[in-house]
């Protein structure tokens, strides 16, 4: 191999670096008497200077039998992700290299399956060897990574593929490309495509979008091309749906600055939620399903919690403007959404669940404050999701600003989310250990198994929470109240 130029002596130097595995698959193909190139994701992350955590291979013949072979040689998770296109993914269990997806070249030469592609840097292929790499660029696409420049390969690359449009908007913010002008005009040309592209691809590339700390900018862009419009149609329903006092903005623009709101309160913790920054990172890195992570899944919430609005919004004879029961229908809506992008029902439940209750922590404010029964109940309700849910009311809060907010107010909610945030740090250092059991209460009162008793322990669990009762004494005693209760 002649001498290597920069570039490839960068590249080079990179790709020696990974996890052994990945030499292992590229060396087995070649003494397979297959070709195999690097491209892809890697290839553009290894230019810029990005870590490399999934690395994409193409081979001109057909990978799959090897790949499944080298995976149960190996103890690797294997699937097949595309039997016409022969694409399969080996699952490593290296925390430096998550996946390898290997597919079959596409056309005669190396130069067609790149020219097929959607963005000139992804169109950049590696060979690699013991000796050096030899970069294959047809389109220009280290040019245009260096230039900051967003391009597509083709004319006709979203007509041959919608969900590209969406990936667009993702690689503008994951590496602060500027676009040209085609892109803008294809994407208004082919939009009406995504209705029919598969849910699960577009969940994946807007979960991708979502995990960036500055998604609203994707989403101003989505919806300045009419495509936030066929992906989220419950959403841009709501423009120009006027509000009460409380806001100064219309459904769809309070629900952008919502979305704004909260990505800034992830990035810019407020001095009065320092002391609770490290949870709410733990919170909102935990993992769900299909590539979302709670950080996702709460953006979602975010974007429909008020797309119920619409439908329930009323004015009274006094002029009044309410939403009344908006939080249901907005959960209604968000279901069709979820359903519609094939969800998991993990996520599908997790953004019901925020989505029904965004209300709550800052409505139960009375008489300037929260109450213990009302933290309880929500910390209790929310589980898992408390602190995601807890975000979610704050950037509301912030994204309403009529004139009927006040700098009082505002206080109260500030001390309403703190209270709850000491309450799960309380529960976090002394977790409430249940002084009866279910098998107690049918022995102590000789009722029959049934609801009362799941009633009866949830009330004996809040009693302790509230610090009603502290002994098994106190419980039974406090229990033949609430037993007698039911009864009348």
């Amino acid at each position: 191999m002649p001498s290597l130029s920069g570039d490839e002596n960068i590249i080079f130097a990179a790709l020696s670096q990974l996890d052994s595995i990945a030499f292992a698959i590229v060396r087995g193909f070649t003494l397979d008497d297959a070709k195999m190139w690097v491209t892809g994701g890697a290839v553009r992350d290894v230019i810029t200077g990005r870590k490399v955590t999934d690395l994409d291979l193409v081979c001109d013949k057909d990978p799959i039998p090897f790949l499944r072979s080298f995976a149960k040689s190996n103890g690797f998770g294997f699937a097949v992700l595309d039997a016409t296109r022969k694409i399969a993914r080996l699952v490593t269990r290296s925390t430096a290299l998550a996946t390898i997806d290997v597919a079959m070249m596409q056309g005669n030469t190396i130069e067609d399956d790149l020219n097929c592609r959607d963005f000139t840097i992804n169109a950049i292929a590696v060979k690699w060897n013991d000796n050096g790499v030899k970069i294959i660029d047809p389109v220009d696409g280290i040019s245009d990574l260096r230039n900051k420049v967003l391009r597509p390969v083709s004319d006709t690359a979203f007509k041959n593929d919608p969900v590209r449009i969406i990936r667009g908007y993702r690689f503008e913010l994951e590496h602060a490309l500027t676009r040209v002008p085609q892109i803008t005009q294809m994407a208004t040309k082919s939009k009406n495509l995504l209705a029919q592209a598969p849910g699960e691809r577009v969940a994946q590339e807007v979960a991708h979008i979502l995990k960036n700390g500055d998604s609203h900018k994707a989403f101003v862009a989505m919806n300045n091309d009419g495509v936030l419009k066929i992906l989220f149609p419950e959403v841009t329903a709501s423009k120009e749906v006027t509000q009460n006092k409380w806001h100064h903005l219309d459904v769809y623009d309070h629900t952008m600055e919502t979305l704004k709101r909260f990505e800034e309160t992830i990035k810019n913790t407020p001095c009065w939620l320092a002391p609770w920054e490290e949870k709410i990172n733990r919170a909102l890195n935990v993992k769900i399903t299909g590539g979302l992570d709670a950080l996702s899944i709460s953006k979602l919430a975010v974007i429909y919690h008020d797309t119920g609005k619409p439908v329930t919004r009323a004015v009274a004879d006094d002029g009044k403007v309410t939403f009344y029961g908006h939080e249901k229908e907005s959960g209604r809506l968000a279901n069709i959404m979820a359903k519609r992008l094939k969800l998991s029902k993990t996520a599908r439940e997790s953004i019901l669940l925020l989505v029904k209750n965004h209300l709550r922590p800052l409505n139960a404010i009375t008489d300037e404050k929260i109450s213990r029964r009302s933290v309880y109940r929500y910390t209790r309700d929310m589980g898992a999701w408390c602190i995601p849910a807890i975000l979610i009311s704050i950037a509301d809060a912030l994204a309403t600003n009529g004139p009927a907010v006040t700098e009082a107010r505002r206080n109260n909610e500030h001390n309403a989310i703190l209270r709850i945030f000491e309450y799960l740090h309380e529960r976090e250092k002394a977790p409430l250990e249940p002084v009866v059991n279910g098998k107690d209460i049918l022995n102590y009162f000789g009722v029959k198994p049934g609801p009362i008793v799941g009633k009866l322990l949830k009330d004996a669990h809040e009693a302790l929470a509230l610090n009603q009762i502290k002994t098994r004494k106190e419980a039974f005693i406090f229990l033949e109240r609430r037993l007698k209760e039911y009864r009348h």
